[in-house]
C-alpha cells in the first residue's frame, strides 16, 4: 500500500503497520468516546433535573456548540499546516486536563449553570479540533476504496458507545456522585491520548513542510472558489447543512426533554430512548461494511432523505398511546423504534457523502474544507437547538415535529426538482488513488 507524501513522494506502508495504526485509532476513540458519552448523558440529566427548563437545557447545549464555529475556522488552517498526530494527541490530553479543572469548580459551585456552560464550551472547542483532525486524516492512512469502510467501522464503534453510554451514564448517575463521572471522563481522555502517541502517521500535511500560510481570508478563499466550481460538493454541503438544522435538535433537545420532563419516563427509560438512535446507526454501519461501493446510494440520496423525514413523522406516534395507556414503557418502545429507524437511515445517508468528500476534496485544502463544513453544521445545529428550545416552552412538541417534517419535504423536494439526481459521483475516484 502506498500513500503520497506530496505530489512527488510516496511512502510505503506495510499491512502490519497499517493494522497497528488501525487498532490504536479504534482503541483511542473507544476509550475517550465512551467516557464522553457517560459524561454527556449524566451532565444533561443533571441540568434537566436542576433547571426543569427546555430553554436553559438548550442554552447549555447550544453554548457548548457555538464556539466550534471559531474553532473550525482557525482549526482548518491549523490542520492543513501542522502535525496531525501532535494535534490528535494534544487535543485528548488537553481535554483530560479541562475535565479535572471543571471538577474543581463543580465541587465549589454545583448548581451554577454558567460554570457548566463555560467548561462545556472549552471542552467542546478542543474536541472540535480533535474531530476535524481525525476526519482530515482518514484518507491519508487507508486506500481510497477503503475510506467508506473505515468510516463505517468508526460509525459502528461510535454507535455502540452512544448506545452503551446512556445506560452506563444512568447507572453511574443513580449510584455514584458526579465526581466519579468526572474522573471517568478525565482519565479516558488521558489514556486515549497516551495510546495515540504510538500511532505512526505516514504522510506529512500539505503545508507542514511547505510555504507559510497567508491570512485567514486568503486561505479560505481557495476553499470557497473550489465550492463555487464543484456543483456536486456544493449541493451535498447544502443538503447536509439543512438536515442538521432539522434533525440535530431531535435527539439533542426534543426527545430527551419530552421524554423526561413531559412524559416523565425514568432515567433508565430515557437511557433506552437515547441509546436507540445509536442502535440504528450501529445496524446501518455494520451493513455498510458489506457494501462494495456506495455510489449507488449517493444517486438515491433524495429517496433516503424522504425516508428520514418519514421517520420524523413516526415520532408523533407515542402521543396516540398517552390518552389510552399510561404505561411509560409503551412510550419508550415507540420512541425507541422511531429513533432506531432514523439512526439506520441517517447513517446510510451520511457515510456515502462523507466518503465522497474525503476522497474528492484535494489534500491541500481538505482540512479547511472540513472546517467550513463543520462550521456550517455547528451554526445550523446551534440555530436549530435555540429555535426548538424556545418553542418547546411555548407550543406543543408534536407541532414542532410536524412542522419540521413538512419543511424538510418542501426544501428537499425543491432541491430535487432543481437537481434531479446526484450525477457523476464516484467515491473510488479521487485526487490520488493508492
Amino acid at each position: 500500500m502506498f500513500i503520497m507524501n506530496n505530489k512527488n513522494d510516496l511512502i510505503q506502508i506495510s499491512d502490519k503497520q497499517y493494522n497497528i495504526n488501525f487498532v490504536l485509532m479504534i482503541l483511542g476513540r473507544i476509550i475517550s468516546e465512551l467516557g464522553t458519552s457517560i459524561f454527556t448523558f449524566s451532565i444533561s440529566l443533571y441540568v434537566l433535573s436542576t433547571t426543569k427548563s427546555a430553554a436553559l437545557f438548550t442554552s447549555v447545549l447550544s453554548f457548548s456548540i457555538l464556539p466550534n464555529i471559531l474553532t473550525n475556522i482557525i482549526g482548518g488552517m491549523v490542520v492543513d499546516c501542522c502535525n496531525k498526530k501532535k494535534l490528535i494527541v494534544g487535543s485528548d490530553l488537553a481535554s483530560g486536563a479541562i475535565i479535572f479543572v471543571f471538577l474543581l469548580f463543580f465541587k465549589l459551585y454545583p448548581s451554577n449553570i454558567i460554570i457548566i456552560i463555560i467548561f462545556s464550551m472549552g471542552l467542546s472547542m478542543i474536541q472540535s479540533l480533535f474531530s476535524l483532525t481525525m476526519t482530515s486524516s482518514i484518507a491519508n492512512v487507508v486506500k481510497t476504496k477503503q475510506v467508506s469502510k473505515l468510516n463505517s467501522v468508526f460509525t459502528a464503534y461510535g454507535s455502540t458507545i452512544s448506545m452503551m453510554g446512556p445506560f452506563l451514564g444512568a447507572l453511574v448517575y443513580q449510584n455514584f456522585s458526579m465526581a466519579v463521572i468526572f474522573y471517568i471522563n478525565g482519565f479516558s481522555f488521558i489514556i486515549s491520548g497516551l495510546l495515540e502517541t504510538f500511532i505512526v502517521f505516514y504522510r506529512y500535511n500539505a503545508g507542514e513542510k511547505g510555504e507559510k500560510k497567508n491570512n485567514l481570508i486568503k486561505e479560505y478563499r481557495e476553499v470557497f472558489l473550489y465550492l463555487k466550481d464543484t456543483n456536486q460538493v456544493r449541493l451535498l454541503l447544502i443538503i447536509n447543512s439543512f438536515l442538521v438544522l432539522v434533525f440535530a435538535p431531535l435527539g439533542a433537545v426534543i426527545v430527551p426533554y419530552v421524554s423526561y420532563n413531559i412524559l416523565n419516563v425514568s432515567e433508565l427509560q430515557l437511557a433506552v430512548i437515547q441509546g436507540s438512535l445509536a442502535v440504528g446507526a450501529l445496524i446501518a454501519s455494520l451493513l455498510m461494511t458489506f457494501i462494495p461501493t456506495v455510489n449507488e446510494l449517493l444517486k438515491r440520496l433524495y429517496i433516503i432523505i424522504h425516508m428520514q423525514t418519514f421517520g420524523m413523522f413516526l415520532l408523533c406516534l407515542p402521543i396516540l398511546f398517552i390518552s389510552t395507556d399510561r404505561t411509560k414503557w409503551i412510550v419508550t418502545i415507540f420512541f425507541s423504534g422511531c429513533l432506531v429507524f432514523l439512526g439506520v437511515v441517517g447513517v446510510i445517508r451520511s457515510i456515502p457523502i462523507f466518503a465522497y468528500l474525503q476522497t474528492s476534496v484535494p489534500e491541500q485544502i481538505r482540512g479547511r474544507f472540513f472546517a467550513v463544513q463543520n462550521t456550517s453544521f455547528t451554526f445550523f445545529s446551534f440555530l436549530g437547538m435555540w429555535i426548538y428550545g424556545i418553542l418547546l416552552d411555548k407550543i406543543l412538541w408534536i407541532y414542532l415535529i410536524l412542522a419540521s417534517g413538512t419543511a424538510s419535504l418542501i426544501v428537499i423536494g425543491f432541491l430535487q426538482l432543481c437537481n434531479r439526481e446526484i450525477n457523476g459521483v464516484n467515491v473510488e475516484k479521487s485526487e490520488y488513488n493508492p
